[in-house]
Parts: structure tokens; C-alpha cells; sequence
């Protein structure tokens, strides 16, 4: 049994659970606020890595795997409350620090159809008002929106991925809503200064009947806690 506190500077402590020995995988369980527990679970789709270097992701980890991925990262207060720490196996590939660098990766990047500046960042848009969005409900019915707002993703250099955006009309405010459509990637919504407006931009183009509130973070939180850094 292994349990770890792990707190965000922007949030308060929470408990991460794993009744596993260090090396094997079980099923994680976090205990704390849904915002909390959204900042670490972000951070580990976006950051998560075991001690040999491949992807790791909730909820299906290893005690080590949690240890490898917070216990270095400058935005996080990690302790082991349970649990010994022991050292990592030998790796058989890559390590963390040895990955290749971001341009390796270029390939995997989507195709887009412009690139636009937003305040700070760099926009490619994949989607633009006017095209024809498709998906399936959460029956597995197919279904055909229309695109009301720019799509795309930002693209994040430093860890060789990218973020999926909607971006809105105030590129004045410092507000950034957050939203993850059951079984997609998160979607971070930029020019946006009201909440039930993101929600119901952001229902439009991801139909689905687990909706749930909008989180919100600063212009400036989201920046720092993604290590954006454009290319």
C-alpha cells in the first residue's frame, strides 16, 4: 500500500491511494477538492512519465510512476505518507532526462489550417467557424455540429505535445476555462470573461450529458503551470 500528499501551489493537499508494490500497477484514487484533484491529474496527462521514460496516466500507475513524475516538479510539495521509497529498476530504454528532443515529435503534431497569434501564444487552428465538427454521443450516436468558434491547439515545445484550445471574442480577459469531454484530452477555452457563455460554447461542440462545471484559472496560472514555452 502506497499513499502520497501531493499539493499544487495554486491548490490545497490531496491523497493519491494505490494498493500496489512499487514497481506494480494498480488503481489510483485521489482524495481532495475537484479542482486539486484536477491540477494533479492535468499535470500527469500532460507531464506523467515512469522511471523509463514512456507515458504514464491515471488511474492505472505504479507507486514509482507517481514518484517519478511529482517528486521532481517545481510546482508540486510531494511526501510519501505510506509506503517505502525504493530505488528505480534499471531502465531498459529511454530515461526521463534522455528523451528525445521536442522536434523529434514534430510529426505527431496534427495538421492545421493557419496559425494565428492570441495574446501570448501561438494558435493553430484546425477548425474554423463555418466547418462541420462530427463525434458520437455517449451512446455511441454519431452526431454533426456546426463550428462556431476557432479551434486548435497551442503547442507546448517543452514537453512535446500539444494543447486542444476553443478560442472566444475577449482577448481582453485573463480568464482561462478548462473542460475534458468523456474520453478526449482536456480543452483549455482562451477569450472567454464569462463562465455559463464557455459552457454552453463549449457543450456546442462537445455534446455529451456528463456535463460538468467549467474550472477557471488565471491567463497567468495557466502559463506557469503547463511550462508553455512557444516555438
Amino acid at each position: 500500500m502506497y499513499r502520497f500528499k501531493i499539493q499544487h501551489y495554486l491548490g490545497g493537499p490531496l491523497i493519491i491511494t494505490l494498493d500496489a508494490e512499487w514497481e506494480q500497477k494498480a488503481t489510483a484514487t485521489i482524495e481532495g477538492p475537484d479542482f486539486d484533484s484536477f491540477l494533479v491529474m492535468d499535470y500527469m496527462q500532460h507531464h506523467g512519465y515512469t522511471p523509463f521514460g514512456k507515458t504514464a496516466a491515471f488511474p492505472q500507475l505504479a507507486p514509482m510512476d507517481i514518484h517519478c513524475t511529482y517528486s521532481t516538479a517545481p510546482e508540486f510539495e510531494f511526501e510519501i505518507l505510506e509506503g517505502d521509497l525504493l530505488p528505480y529498476p534499471p531502465s531498459p530504454g529511454l530515461s526521463k532526462d534522455s528523451l528525445p528532443p521536442a522536434e523529434y515529435y514534430d510529426h505527431l503534431f496534427p495538421a492545421y489550417k493557419q496559425k494565428i497569434p492570441f495574446k501570448s501564444f501561438e494558435v493553430y487552428i484546425t477548425q474554423q467557424p463555418g466547418d462541420t465538427l462530427t463525434g458520437f454521443t455517449d451512446n455511441g450516436k454519431p452526431w454533426h455540429r456546426e463550428v462556431t468558434y476557432p479551434l486548435g491547439y497551442i503547442r507546448d515545445t517543452s514537453q512535446s505535445v500539444f494543447l486542444d484550445v476553443i478560442i472566444g471574442n475577449h482577448s481582453e480577459s485573463e480568464q482561462v476555462f478548462v473542460a475534458t469531454p468523456p474520453g478526449e484530452f482536456t480543452v483549455y477555452m482562451l477569450g472567454f470573461d464569462d463562465q455559463p457563455k464557455a459552457a454552453a460554447v463549449f457543450q456546442h461542440h462537445y455534446p455529451t450529458a456528463d456535463q460538468k462545471r467549467l474550472n477557471s484559472v488565471t491567463e497567468a496560472s495557466f502559463t506557469m503551470m503547463l511550462d508553455f514555452e512557444p516555438d
